[in-house]
């Protein structure tokens, strides 16, 4: 005999090394959908983005025009800090006048 394979064994270990290969190509396959279904449920679809995204800029801009408002009031409690000075400035004189008229009465 010689080291020559019949046909029969030949036959065998093709059809073992096919379905190995075949084993291994499902395992594969099977990894791989899991991993794109892992990938699908932790995408974002665009459109939610935008939205989000969309959303954020309206809260965004909602402060800025919360801060601008805060910024104006703050200027105008200024302002009217700076006219009502000058009436301050007459009351003194004035309680100063009627403690020393007080003071007067009383020596």
């Amino acid at each position: 005999m010689s080291n020559e394979f019949t046909d029969g064994e030949r036959l065998i270990k093709l059809e073992t090394k096919f379905e190995l290969l075949t084993q291994t190509l499902t395992e594969a396959i099977t990894r791989l959908e899991k991993k794109l279904d892992e990938r699908e449920e932790n995408y974002v679809v665009k459109a939610v983005l935008e939205e989000k995204l969309k959303l954020r800029d309206e809260k965004i801009a909602g402060l800025q025009s919360g801060v601008n408002s805060l910024r104006q009031n703050i200027e105008d409690d200024k302002n009217t800090n700076k006219n009502v000075l000058p009436i301050w400035l007459g009351i003194v004189p004035s309680v100063a006048a009627v403690i020393v008229a007080i003071i007067a009465l009383y020596k």
